[in-house]
């Protein structure tokens, strides 16, 4: 399939593709989960389909029903999710000296919801929009986290969860639609010495 240049403002579709062809996506999204291989290989079988996830990504959480749940009505409410691009800009200054300013934008947090799994594990899906390379945006950073109170079938005494891995960098120059790799939760026993670090 031929990309769209940077450059160049993508077509604006009819309402009627984007339905179809948001449609036709939700396939990918069934169990076993949204993988790279599978947007690319539907990515070629219409035209019209860059033009309707560019700029997107996509991704699943995806555990064991041992660990237990969001105490909340969906499962989502389990997670929270931010996003945030990392931007650098230039500015000449007196003497024409390179004046260089960094810093984090907030994004639009992803949208989550509920997928049916197996009788072993509990997943749900998520999707947002990110911000594509060039002169300014250098990465995209997701966080995920644990919200709220979960249910506890643990036996083991005391314990606190932690998706692995906490989170993901990425981007692209051409918008292609991103999907990032499954993350699942862990959990992990309190201990009397505090945790100071974690792996992201």
């Amino acid at each position: 399939m031929k990309k769209a240049s940077r450059n160049k403002p993508l077509p604006i579709l009819d309402n009627a593709v984007v339905t179809r062809e948001l449609k036709s996506v939700r396939k990918l999204l069934d169990h076993p989960g949204p993988t790279q291989l599978a947007f690319d290989k539907w990515l070629t079988e219409s035209p019209e389909r860059g033009g309707v996830l560019h700029d997107t990504f996509w991704g699943s959480i995806r555990w064991p029903r041992s660990l237990g749940r969001s105490s909340a009505k969906t499962l989502s409410e389990g997670f929270s999710m931010t996003l945030r691009n990392h931007f650098t800009t230039h500015v000449s200054g007196a003497g024409g000296v390179d004046i260089v300013k960094d810093g984090w934008m907030e994004m639009p947090a992803p949208n989550m919801w509920d997928v049916a799994d197996d009788s072993e594990h509990y997943r749900i899906n998520y999707s947002g929009s990110y911000a594509r390379y060039n002169l300014y945006v250098d990465r995209n950073e997701l966080k995920v986290t644990i919200a709220g109170s979960w249910t506890n079938p643990s036996k083991f005494g005391p314990r606190f969860l932690l998706p692995n891995p906490l989170g993901y960098w990425f981007g692209s120059f051409d918008g292609h639609p991103i999907v990032l790799d499954e993350i699942t939760v862990e959990s992990h026993l309190l201990r009397p010495v505090p945790v100071w670090s974690v792996r992201i």
